[in-house]
């Protein structure tokens, strides 16, 4: 978009959330044909990947049901360096919005307490991408995406369901009715 004619019209906004809706679900596709092929880290990757695509549909879409046009600044703050925590916290508050109404619930969790948690998450998910792309060097070891761990395996599996349950979630929220395809099933 660096030729883009700014302000974006809120119908536009509406356009772009579908588009993403459409990348998660080829994120989410490849991911499961790399989960089956025993490819847990790189699928682990893009299920992330496909986590901070639902993150900037929802912003999106807040956008086009507001009747706000995205303006220049909103979507240099959109795609700026250091958005891709809030993107991913947004991903997973989504995918995980029953969980956290159901732990509201008199004497358990806060949504304080919720809201904190998905920081964190968003910020290890974030350095999760780092640490399954590159080697590198961690308590005087290297460490690299080519070693797999049992850890990484069920980090891979929550990883695609967390995912699978924002597409589907969004897909609803943008008047969808996908299905959950073949593919995605583990």
């Amino acid at each position: 978009m660096v030729d883009t004619d700014f302000p974006f019209s809120s119908k536009r906004c509406r356009e772009g959330a579908q588009l993403c809706l459409e990348n998660t679900n080829r994120l989410l596709d490849d991911a499961c044909i790399l989960f089956h092929n025993k490819r847990y880290i790189t699928a682990s990757i893009l299920a992330i990947y496909s986590l901070e695509e639902i993150g900037k549909s929802i912003e999106l879409l807040k956008l086009s049901k507001n009747g706000k046009d995205l303006s220049k600044s909103k979507w240099n703050k959109l795609t700026q360096w250091g958005a891709h925590k809030r993107k991913i916290r947004n991903g997973r508050k989504l995918a995980l919005k029953d969980l956290e109404e159901r732990l509201q619930m008199p004497g358990k969790v806060t949504a304080n307490k919720f809201e904190q948690a998905h920081s964190i998450l968003s910020s290890h998910y974030n350095e999760m991408k780092k640490q399954y792309l590159y080697v590198g060097l961690e308590d005087n070891k290297w460490t690299s995406p080519t070693i797999l761990g049992e850890s990484q395996l069920i980090m891979a599996s929550m990883d695609l369901g967390h995912s699978f349950e924002g597409y589907m979630k969004l897909a609803k929220e943008l008047g969808r009715n996908d299905r959950c395809h073949e593919a995605f099933r583990i």
